[in-house]
């Protein structure tokens, strides 16, 4: 909703005790899943627009097996729900929507998962993980390199902190990582079973 006097924007969605869980989890990997009306689409849309608005310059990527998949859901949700004012550009062709914070969602079927090696990603989502193939999963792990969503450590006078190896190579100690990736799943006892669920840190 959007006040129009002072021009502040209010989302009214409140989530329910298992969409909380979703979005306060701090794995880096996150599946999430449930059968038809248990709020997948919602809670994970809902989760990657509020990466997209705190992460200014990030890549957002929504993937499917086919596109039909995320079309019928996720694009449609977020381009009915979020605000125009919000948006810089949307290249159809290109499916890609950029915000006004330089934050890029775009939307990719996983026909081939060696398309995917040239994104540095923020964050992605899989839609339908069930129906795709544990190497687009296992390919989509290694794109989430984009540190736009990282903040460097500082000591108390603000100066950035490194971390320096034997060989004299600084690389900056990281004190926030919100960099995620999410499979939206039915449960299934495929690559969903085996590389997710079967390995997961915490099951709630």
């Amino acid at each position: 909703m959007e006040c129009t006097k002072c021009n502040t924007f209010i989302n009214t969605y409140v989530p329910l005790p298992h969409q909380v869980a979703v979005h306060t989890d701090p794995h880096r990997i996150i599946g999430n899943f449930g059968g038809y009306g248990t709020g997948k689409s919602l809670t994970d849309y809902q989760d990657m627009l509020k990466h997209c608005f705190i992460t200014p310059s990030g890549n957002a990527m929504v993937t499917a097996n086919i596109s039909y998949q995320y079309e019928q859901t996720i694009q449609k949700e977020i381009a009915a729900d979020i605000p125009k004012s919000f948006v810089s550009n949307f290249a159809k062709q290109a499916q890609r929507m950029d915000l006004i914070n330089a934050c890029t969602i775009s939307y990719r079927p996983l026909d081939d998962p060696n398309k995917l090696r040239s994104n540095n990603l923020t964050y992605w989502l899989i839609v339908e993980g069930s129906e795709t193939t544990a190497e687009a999963f296992h390919q989509l792990k290694t794109r989430l390199r984009n540190m736009a969503a990282a903040l460097q450590a500082t000591d108390e006078e603000g100066n950035l902190l490194w971390k320096v190896n034997k060989d004299g190579i600084q690389t900056p100690i990281i004190a926030h990582d919100w960099r995620k990736g999410v499979v939206e799943s039915n449960p299934d006892a495929g690559w969903v079973n085996t590389d997710l669920l079967l390995v997961a840190d915490k099951i709630y």
